[in-house]
């Protein structure tokens, strides 16, 4: 047995030998314990109003974007609410294709893929999936990946391991296959996770079949036929992404056990490296960035973030490790400039947004917020717009030196705990917790947000 495989077993027997004693750290479970996101009695401490508005900075921003008639500098209420449906569990973010809301969650013993229309929140058509999928912790049942759309059909990997393929017009499911079934994945402690990758003619899975050699997967995209299996990894909470350095294609995966870097032709590894968690119930849960030729991983809290260099042969050598630059726990990374930017995980005295240099690791700002563990979007060249795991509303303009504080919201606009990336397409933003799916209008202007006249 290699001694890859002896430190995963030991990490998997460790896990299981303490699953009964220790605190949850995936996306969606927060810790016993303040220093790991502790929810109770938080609030108190930190005051939500801590981000004051630069008045300078957000009517530059609102000139910036004033063409697109997009508005990124709301009142401290928050940017008007235009319509909400009821949701139910789930941390699946909600995804706008054209003029359309595509989002899945689960009521009771249904996982449901909706879809609905922007800008009047009709619902135009439901997929329902029966599911008993069951976290074995008090934390959400499912479904915890994101539909992904790529022409017109959506594709959904489902809370126990299906994977449906479905026309985003009426509804219509393509095709469908259990893919857990198939492959005897035994299910974890939490529900399926990992979202999949769609190109032209291919579906890439990290699927997890340990014991069938299928730990990712390719299928052919128009029947959903598996075109090849590959490693004996554990499934992530992650997306694979596919790139292309010294005209080379590799299809980069954060499975269970770290960095795989595959072909995406056949499916033979080029090369693998350990990153995970080893504190009990770790996982990973955030997908790689690639930036020129680095490739920059990251999981925490532990682990932090290991950067290395594709090279022209197909293989890699290690840049720079840190435990503690960038240890974000299941928060999306945006790049900015050929820097890297993400939340970091709660376990260095509260989670803070951080950008970092991939080419060295150098901490280049940090900035401090209700906001703790958000999860970012970016909104044109130089603007973040995050949601943070309590429910404030955030828009911030990116700087070499830190960020501007362009609207922050008084008080939380959705449900704690709030674990979705937000959706923004022109002047309507998406945002989805356990309780309901919610569109805001981004054209209001609000005057009071600045010091200037337009």
């Amino acid at each position: 047995m290699s001694g890859f495989a002896v430190d995963r077993l030991a990490n998997f027997m460790r896990r299981i030998l303490l699953a009964g004693c220790c605190q949850l750290i995936l996306v969606g479970c927060h810790s016993s314990s303040e220093s790991e996101g502790t929810f109770e009695g938080f609030a108190a401490k930190e005051p939500t109003n801590a981000s004051p508005i630069d008045p300078a900075a957000a009517s530059a921003a609102r000139t910036r974007l004033a063409d697109e008639g997009v508005d990124l500098t709301w009142s401290p209420e928050g940017p008007p609410l235009l319509w909400q449906q009821p949701m139910g569990t789930g941390y699946g973010s909600p995804v706008i294709v054209g003029d359309r809301v595509i989002a899945n969650h689960r009521v009771d013993d249904s996982e449901r893929t909706v879809c609905f229309d922007l800008e009047s929140g009709d619902l135009i058509w439901e997929d329902q999936i029966p599911t008993t999928a069951v976290c074995d912790y008090e934390y959400s049942d499912g479904p915890y990946s994101t539909p992904v759309v790529a022409g017109d059909e959506v594709f959904v990997h489902h809370g126990q391991g299906q994977l449906s393929a479905i026309d985003w017009r009426d509804g219509r499911r393509i095709w469908h296959r259990d893919l857990y079934q198939e492959y005897q994945v035994t299910p974890g402690i939490f529900p399926a996770g990992a979202s999949p990758l769609v190109t032209e003619d291919r579906v890439f899975l990290s699927l997890g079949g340990v014991d069938t050699d299928a730990g990712v997967i390719a299928l052919d995209r128009a029947s959903g036929e598996t075109i090849w299996a590959a490693t004996d990894h554990a499934a992530a909470y992650t997306i694979p992404v596919l790139t292309r350095v010294h005209g080379n294609d590799h299809l980069l995966v954060i499975t269970a056990e770290g960095l795989v870097s595959l072909d995406p032709t056949d499916g033979s590894v080029d090369w693998e490296i350990q990153h995970f968690g080893r504190a009990p119930l770790s996982y990973n849960a955030v997908s790689p960035v690639v930036i020129q030729d680095i490739v920059l991983a990251v999981t925490g809290p532990g682990p932090g973030a290991v950067a290395v260099r594709i090279l022209p042969d197909r293989g890699h050598e290690r840049v720079w490790k840190d435990r503690r630059v960038l240890d974000s726990q299941f928060n999306r990374l945006v790049t900015w400039k050929d820097h890297v930017i993400g939340f970091t995980a709660a376990g260095q005295g509260g989670a803070s947004l951080r950008m970092i240099d991939p080419a060295d690791g150098e901490l280049m700002w940090e900035y401090s917020s209700v906001l703790r563990r958000g999860q970012p979007v970016r909104v044109g060249d130089d603007i973040i717009l995050a949601i943070g795991e309590r429910g404030h509303l955030a828009s911030l303009a990116i700087r070499h030196d830190g960020v501007d504080v362009l609207a922050f919201t008084d008080q939380p606009l959705m449900t704690e705990p709030s674990y979705c990336t937000p959706a923004i397409r022109g002047n309507r933003l998406v945002l989805k917790d356990e309780e309901r799916l919610a569109v805001f209008d981004l054209s209001a202007f609000d005057p009071s947000l600045s010091t200037t006249e337009d």
